[in-house]
C-alpha cells in the first residue's frame, strides 16, 4: 500500500566530505534528485523517508508513491523482494550483487530498514533507509556528517543503522527492567518491602497478570530482536570485505580503526543486551509463578470462605428444620384442641337439638291460641292431650335431625367435588391426601381420600391398599 509523505531526507557526500543535505523533500524533490547526473567525486547518496506512521490506517503504508519507488529502487538497485519485506515486518539480513558484480547488503527489523549497494567501478555507494521516526533521522544524519572522511567505506551507513537500533534496544531492555521491578513491588516480593507490610499489600490480581503478560510480549519480541541485529553485524563484517585487496577478520573495517572499533562496541553492547534479556525472562518466569501462587492462595481462601458458609448455612437449615419441627408439633396440638372443641360443639350442638323442638312445642301450646285446660271438676294431673305433646315433639325432633344430616352430607360432597382434581382424558378416580386419627391416641396417619366423580369412596392407608368405611377425622361421618 503506497501513500505518499512529505519529509524525506536527501544527503550527497562527495570525496572532499562536503555534506549536501536536504530536509523536508517530497515527491518532486526525489524524482529531481535521483535524475541529476551524479558528479564524479560523489561517494555516498543516502535516502531517509519519512515516517510512516499513519494513525487511522489498518496497514502502515509505504511512504512513496508507486512510480517514485520504482524509479528509486531502479537507481538504487535494491531488489525487487525489499519492498515485501518491509510491508511483512519480516527480518532477515541478506548479501546480494549486482550484475557488474558489485555488493549489497539489505536487513530489516520490524518497520525499520536499510539497503546498501557499492558500485565497484564507480567506487559509489547508494543507501535507501526506512522506519526512523524523526529524532532518529537527525540522529543518523548527525553521526553521518560527523564521520563523512569515512564516507569511502560502504559499511559506514549500516554501522550507523545498527548503532541507532541497539540504542533503541537498549532502552526497551531498561524499561522491560523498570517495569518488571514495578511488578515486584505490586506483589510485594521486591527487596524494598518490608515483611512486616506483605500482608497490608493489596495486589490486584488481573492487573498484574496483564501487566506481566504484557512485558513477557515485549521481552519476547526483544530477544527476537537482539538476534536479528547480531546476525546482521556479523554478516555485515564481512560483507564487502571480499571485493577488497587485502581484507582480513573485519575486511574493509579494518583500514578504519574508528569505524572497526565501532563496530565491535555495537556486537558487545548486543551480546550483553541479549544476556540482559534472558535474564529478564526468568525473572518475568519467577514473577509469573509467583502471582499464580498468590492466585492459587486466593482461590483457597474463597473456597475456605465458602466452605464456611455453606457450613453456616447447613447449621441455620437445621436451626429451621428443628423450628419447624417445632411448629408443626405445636400446630398438631392445635388442631388436636381444634378438632376436639369441635367434638364438644358438634355433641351441645345435638343435645340443643334435642331438645329445641319439645320446647318449641311445649311453648306453642302454651299459649292462648290452644287450651288444653281441664276442667274444674277434673282431678287429673296430666292431660290428656300429652299423647299430642308427645308426637310433636318427637316427629319435629327427627325432622330437624334428618335436615341437618341431609344438609351436612350435601355440603361434604360440595366440598368434596371442589377439592378433586381430574387429569385430562382420564376419568378414573383420584386420590386426595387425608388423615385417619388412630383412636385412642393422638397419632394421626396419613390416609388417601379416594373420589370417583365427585363422589367419596373411601379411605385408603398409606403402605396398604385395602379400602374400608372408617370415620372421617375431620367431620366425624362415615365416608360411604
Amino acid at each position: 500500500m503506497f501513500l505518499p509523505k512529505d519529509g524525506h531526507t536527501l544527503i550527497d557526500i562527495d570525496e572532499t566530505q562536503a555534506v549536501v543535505s536536504q530536509e523536508n523533500a517530497d515527491e518532486d524533490t526525489i524524482a529531481a534528485w535521483i535524475e541529476k547526473p551524479s558528479s564524479k567525486s560523489l561517494q555516498l547518496q543516502v535516502i531517509i523517508c519519512a515516517e510512516r506512521f499513519d494513525q487511522g490506517l489498518e496497514h502502515v503504508p509505504f511512504p512513496l508513491s508507486g512510480s517514485t519507488w520504482d524509479t528509486l529502487s531502479s537507481a538504487f538497485n535494491i531488489p525487487p523482494g525489499f519492498l515485501d519485506l518491509i510491508s511483512s515486518q519480516a527480518s532477515m539480513p541478506t548479501e546480494y550483487s549486482l550484475s557488474d558484480n558489485s555488493p549489497g547488503f539489505l536487513t530489516a527489523l520490524g518497520s525499520k530498514g536499510i539497503t546498501i549497494t557499492h558500485n565497484m567501478r564507480t567506487k559509489q555507494t547508494r543507501c535507501f533507509v526506512i522506519g526512523f521516526c524523526l529524532h532518529e533521522r537527525l540522529r543518523f544524519r548527525t553521526e553521518l556528517c560527523k564521520l563523512a572522511k569515512y564516507v569511502s567505506d560502504p559499511i559506514l551507513p549500516l554501522l550507523l543503522w545498527l548503532e541507532i537500533c541497539t540504542e533503541i534496544r537498549l532502552r526497551r531492555c531498561m524499561y522491560r527492567k523498570l517495569k518488571l521491578e514495578h511488578i515486584q513491588v505490586d506483589t510485594g516480593m521486591h527487596f524494598t518491602v518490608p515483611e512486616a507490610r506483605l500482608h497490608d499489600v493489596s495486589r490486584n490480581m488481573d492487573k498484574l497478570v496483564h501487566k506481566l503478560t504484557v512485558v513477557w510480549h515485549d521481552l519476547a519480541w526483544d530477544e527476537y530482536a537482539l538476534k536479528t541485529l547480531i546476525e546482521a553485524h556479523g554478516r555485515a563484517s564481512g560483507a564487502f570485505s571480499s571485493h577488497f585487496e587485502k581484507p582480513n577478520a573485519l575486511g574493509i573495517l579494518a583500514q578504519r580503526t574508528m569505524v572497526g572499533m565501532r563496530m565491535i562496541n555495537v556486537r558487545d553492547l548486543l551480546s550483553s543486551l541479549q544476556r540482559r534479556t534472558a535474564t529478564s525472562v526468568q525473572h518475568s518466569h519467577i514473577q509469573l509463578q509467583t502471582i499464580y501462587n498468590f492466585v492459587n492462595q486466593r482461590d483457597s481462601q474463597v473456597n475456605i470462605a465458602h466452605a464456611a458458609a455453606s457450613r453456616q448455612l447447613a447449621e441455620l437449615s437445621l436451626h429451621d428444620s428443628s423450628v419447624m419441627r417445632s411448629i408443626a408439633l405445636d400446630s398438631n396440638k392445635v388442631a388436636l384442641l381444634t378438632r376436639r372443641d369441635s367434638t364438644d360443639m358438634r355433641i351441645i350442638a345435638a343435645v340443643t337439638l334435642g331438645f329445641l323442638p319439645p320446647t318449641f312445642v311445649a311453648t306453642l301450646f302454651s299459649t292462648s291460641f290452644f287450651n288444653f285446660q281441664p276442667p274444674e271438676s277434673s282431678d287429673r294431673v296430666v292431660s290428656q292431650w300429652i299423647w299430642l305433646y308427645a308426637s310433636l315433639a318427637v316427629a319435629l325432633t327427627a325432622l330437624v335431625m334428618a335436615a341437618w344430616y341431609i344438609f351436612s352430607r350435601r355440603s361434604r360432597r360440595k366440598t368434596t367435588r371442589e377439592l378433586t382434581v381430574f387429569t385430562p382424558g382420564n376419568g378414573g378416580a383420584l386420590p386426595l391426601p387425608h388423615t385417619t386419627v388412630l383412636e385412642g391416641t393422638n397419632i394421626s396417619m396419613p390416609t388417601t381420600r379416594v373420589v370417583d366423580n365427585g363422589r367419596v369412596v373411601g379411605n385408603e392407608k398409606v403402605g396398604s391398599r385395602d379400602l374400608d368405611g372408617e370415620r372421617c377425622a375431620t367431620c366425624a361421618w362415615s365416608l360411604t
